[in-house]
């Protein structure tokens, strides 16, 4: 399905897109973002509040529209996160953070080893084969635990 926007839309996802200020004479004059989705018991698509807060009026403006409303524009980048497919609400928990990297932190922990000689090398104790043994943490492997990717 097509809109007056310049992409195809896809019903069960949802998009940014600029929408106008409703029309109240104490509403300032900017261009909001708001989330547009397709509503099945309506048959049609629609948008809701402005990222903001504030109330719009309904419909989505063109794409090219600049979004002139700075809370919106400030939380642009945070919902096009959210709404991106295969976004997992988790890699926003703290607790969950912490946890993948203590997790990574065992798992791959830096091993210290010093030689007769004074040299000191620093390796994973789990990715000892990376770099001759010489890696220095976090490795690749840790790393990409820490971001909650599967190594």
């Amino acid at each position: 399905m097509t809109t007056d926007l310049t992409r195809v839309l896809v019903p069960g996802r949802r998009y940014l897109v600029p929408v106008a200020r409703l029309g109240l004479l104490d509403e300032p004059d900017v261009v909001h973002l708001s989330l547009y989705q397709w509503m099945t018991a309506y048959g049609v698509w629609a948008t809701g509040m402005a990222l903001c807060g504030r109330s719009t009026a309904q419909g989505a403006l063109p794409d090219t529209m600049e979004v002139t409303c700075v809370q919106c524009a400030d939380l642009r980048a945070d919902y096009e996160r959210y709404i991106a497919p295969g976004y997992d609400p988790t890699d926003d928990d703290p607790r969950v953070l912490r946890a993948r990297i203590a997790a990574a932190l065992e798992l791959h922990r830096v091993e210290r080893v010093e030689y007769a000689d004074g040299e000191t090398v620093e390796y994973c104790s789990t990715c000892r084969d990376h770099g001759g043994g010489r890696v220095l943490s976090p490795c690749p492997t840790s790393q990409a635990l820490i971001l909650g990717a599967s190594s």
